[in-house]
């Protein structure tokens, strides 16, 4: 007993202190926020034994593997340049602000955009069922939650009746969101021919435990045509059905022009992390109409070499010059954006 004591004290002890000091290094180098850094550094450096464990679950890493596999392809995006707005009709304030987003998304403002906001979850999954069965070539779809409940099972009907007509469906969907959907339901998709897949960070060597690299993504592409994002996954919940729980009220935008071809580029990046398959894009250009709006597609991650989102929020404050609406689930500000909002108050 003696011994094993003198091993514990004089071996695993000053090993896991050693560890901790190597992991606060990395969370220094790697967080984000000063005050995230902060706080990982002191936690791991003087509780190594409770913190490591933390840290290898959420602490914050690269994701090398998953950044290397889509910046080669974005290297081989086209551009067309007709799409693109006439930038010599805005004053510098708003072509500074442009360029800063532009740099943000990757991928340029363009023209010949149309949006429709789809405000509750009926509209929602009635826009995208009705696409789903007017589909004639391709169907992308992700979602962070797929509930084998009677949303998700009349979602199933429709991906099933398209594949069976020869439309070519993708599914993608996260492991950790979809914990409570039987392997069943997926297996009933890829039997009717569709290809499906989780998104695989919670089955690869070394993200096991990393339970904080979640898709929580919702894009639906149709016929390179039609794009959907917003914040509703697929579940009764949303329509108030769910047993226990009230409803869930989440925004979706419809989208058809030019920035279907980014959504499309951000299901191909999560798509070829996941199952290794690259397929080749339609990056045709659609009809252009003189009175559409100038829109981009922001899709920011894990991956993304700054903090993509963040800035685009405090940017998108600072150049906002009569009013800003927020909508979102979860309003946690640090002190950039609150610094933003209070100035924007006081500017008028």
């Amino acid at each position: 007993m003696a011994i094993s004591l003198n091993i514990l004290s004089l071996v695993v002890v000053p090993l896991v202190y050693a560890v901790g000091v190597v992991f606060a290094l990395v969370a220094i180098s790697q967080e984000r926020s000063s005050q995230g850094a902060v706080a990982w550094a002191v936690a791991l450096v003087t509780m190594p034994f409770l913190s490591v464990p933390l840290f290898m679950i959420f602490g914050g890493w690269r994701f090398s593997g998953y950044v290397k596999k889509f910046r080669t392809q974005l290297a081989k995006t086209p551009i067309n340049r007709d799409l693109l707005p006439n930038t010599l009709r805005l004053s510098r304030t708003e072509l500074g602000a442009m360029q800063v987003i532009e740099k943000l998304a990757r991928f340029p403002f363009t023209r010949g955009n149309e949006t429709d906001l789809l405000i509750d979850a009926e509209e929602t999954y009635a826009a995208i069922f009705q696409s789903i069965d007017r589909s004639e070539r391709s169907i992308l779809m992700q979602f962070y939650i797929i509930n084998n409940d009677d949303v998700g099972r009349e979602f199933a009907r429709h991906l099933i009746s398209a594949a069976q007509r020869g439309v070519q469906v993708r599914l993608l969907y996260d492991e950790i969101g979809c914990s409570r959907t039987p392997e069943a339901y997926f297996s009933r998709l890829r039997s009717a021919g569709i290809s499906v897949s989780p998104f695989g960070s919670a089955t690869r060597m070394g993200k096991r435990f990393q339970i904080n690299f979640r898709n929580h993504r919702k894009i639906a592409v149709f016929d390179t045509q039609i794009g959907f994002t917003g914040g509703l996954n697929i579940g009764d919940e949303y329509l108030g059905k769910s047993k226990g729980q009230r409803t869930w009220r989440d925004t979706c935008l419809r989208f058809t022009g030019p920035t279907v071809k980014a959504a499309q580029f951000s299901f191909l990046e999560d798509w070829h992390w996941a199952t290794g398959e690259q397929f080749e894009l339609d990056w045709s250009t659609p009809t252009i109409q003189d009175d559409a709006k100038t829109a981009l597609f922001l899709a920011t991650g894990p991956a993304d070499k700054d903090d993509t989102f963040k800035l685009f929020v405090v940017q998108a404050i600072n150049a906002a010059q009569d009013s800003i609406w927020i909508a979102t689930p979860y309003f946690v500000p640090d002190e950039e954006v609150i610094t933003a909002l209070h100035l924007a108050v006081m500017r008028g």
